[in-house]
């Protein structure tokens, strides 16, 4: 999978994000424990566009081996304004 991001107003792609692989034999989660459920914690820096509205795009891809799925659950965008984290 990859995360692109793009201008709100445009759609002019912007950064894409280095591809996530769905190798389930690598899934781990953020303690770097084997994660039985295969859900894995990625994080992106996203403050080089700060103050312009982007558009963030989740863009599944598949190579011709085995079929793969993805989800993406609790997708969430944090913020800090004035020195206080919020979201």
């Amino acid at each position: 999978m990859r995360v692109k991001i793009l201008d709100h107003s445009t759609g002019a792609h912007l950064k894409t994000f280095p591809a996530i692989s769905g190798n389930t034999e690598t899934a781990v989660d953020e303690n770097g424990d084997q994660n039985v459920n295969h859900y894995r914690k990625f994080t992106y820096n996203l403050s080089e566009f700060k103050g312009r509205i982007i558009r963030v795009v989740f863009e599944g891809v598949e190579d011709t081996g085995v079929k793969t799925t993805f989800y993406i659950d609790n997708a969430t965008v944090v913020y800090t304004q004035l020195g206080v984290a919020g979201n």
